[in-house]
């Protein structure tokens, strides 16, 4: 692991940690070797090396040296890995599965079960995470010719986060809704136990009772019995 010369951040130092985290491009392909920007971002605050971010091209490296007050080190990546590209997806051979709506990190990826998903090109990021979970190879990445400034760079990078954070936001709340519906159910399948074991519980009692009437009725009758014929 390449760490930076001689500078090692504290790892409880939150704010630190979301500076480097605005400068990565939130792209969360993992060809830094973290899962994600944050893991990065983290890594970073304890020494990982600055420039291992393909997406983040020379701009990042620029930043963080500033940041950390660190030297710009050249990449340490192939160039052609920071190629602008995109994600497509062969409608022919689609079958809507929505396995890549799940793993596109940015919702560049549109679609419902058993239809036709297709790719807002303007918004992915060309992680390449919706290729290896597709089931009929139908998606396959394009490089675009696309030259970006520094300015569309950090357009598309607030832009990948705010789409991020949106998509987070929405799975927790899927999430918490989903935790809140089981509960639910379990809770009233309990309470539904509950009660039929108290009306089993009633009925033996009821029965019970039952008997012991009928017992004392048979007694009495057989007392009276005795006593008629004497």
């Amino acid at each position: 692991m390449n760490k930076l010369n001689g500078s090692k951040l504290s790892q409880s130092n939150k704010k630190i940690v979301e500076k480097i985290n605005a400068i990565l491009p939130q792209t969360q392909c993992g060809q830094c070797g973290y899962n994600g920007c944050k893991p990065y971002a983290e890594a970073i605050s304890e020494g990982e090396s600055i420039n291992l971010c393909p997406p983040g091209k020379d701009f990042v490296i620029k930043e963080l040296s500033d940041l950390l007050n660190v030297p710009a080190i050249k990449p340490n990546y192939d160039k052609s890995l920071s190629d602008e590209k995109f994600a497509k997806i062969d409608e022919s051979a689609c079958i809507g599965c929505t396995k890549c709506l799940d793993a596109c990190p940015v919702d560049a990826i549109v679609g419902a079960k058993k239809q036709i998903h297709t790719v807002f090109i303007e918004q992915c990021t060309g992680c390449e995470l919706c290729v290896s979970p597709c089931p009929t190879d139908c998606i396959s990445i394009v490089k675009s010719d696309e030259k970006i400034s520094y300015d569309i760079f950090k357009t598309k990078r607030l832009n990948n986060h705010i789409f991020f954070e949106k998509k987070n936001k929405r799975i927790n709340i899927k999430s918490i809704s989903k935790s809140r519906s089981s509960k639910i159910t379990t809770n009233s399948n309990e309470s539904d136990i509950k009660a039929a074991i108290e009306r089993v519980r009633a009925k033996k009692k009821n029965n019970s009772f039952s008997s012991n009437n009928i017992a004392i009725q048979k007694a009495i009758e057989k007392a009276r019995k005795a006593q008629l014929n004497k």
